[in-house]
């Protein structure tokens, strides 16, 4: 695997091309996180990939074919069969546990994290925090007999 990689990075000059992003040849070493931090520090690599990215993914072209691939592939019934939806309480993380909320007004609602951050258009993950107990209150809604359970 190591001598492909040399061989491919000397036969396509990948240094010099503005087709990749190496500022080295192969050596087959991997990216480990230690040396991609050094990689990200260093200003011409940045100036690189940044260029790289403006020419493809930034482009109103790129994003068309991204888009129309997208909505290929999602009308595939068959590709469709392969992805099982895991939205709402078909997540395997959904929490079905009744929680009761409290507002400042007083109104009260009995119910799970999701059902609530829907009814009254919160954000679910503001709703966790709340239920965790990071935070005691959220645009005027508190949790009742709050148990930290930190689901």
């Amino acid at each position: 695997m190591v001598q492909w990689g040399k061989y491919y990075s000397d036969l396509w000059n990948i240094v010099e091309s503005n087709e990749w992003a190496n500022l080295k040849p192969e050596e087959g070493n991997g990216n480990t996180k230690t040396w991609m931090k050094e990689l990200w520090a260093r200003e011409d690599f940045r100036l690189k990939k940044f260029n790289s990215f403006a020419k493809t993914s930034s482009t109103e072209e790129y994003k068309q074919k991204q888009s129309l691939a997208s909505k290929k592939v999602w009308a595939d019934p068959e590709y469709r069969k392969t992805r099982p939806d895991q939205s709402g309480t078909k997540n395997p993380n959904y929490d079905p546990t009744p929680y009761t909320f409290i507002s400042v007004d007083g109104n009260t609602f009995t119910g799970s994290k999701l059902e609530f951050s829907k009814k009254y258009n919160l954000r679910p993950k503001a709703i966790r925090h709340l239920v965790k107990g990071d935070i005691q209150i959220h645009k005027g809604w508190k949790v009742e007999n709050n148990t930290n359970d930190f689901r």
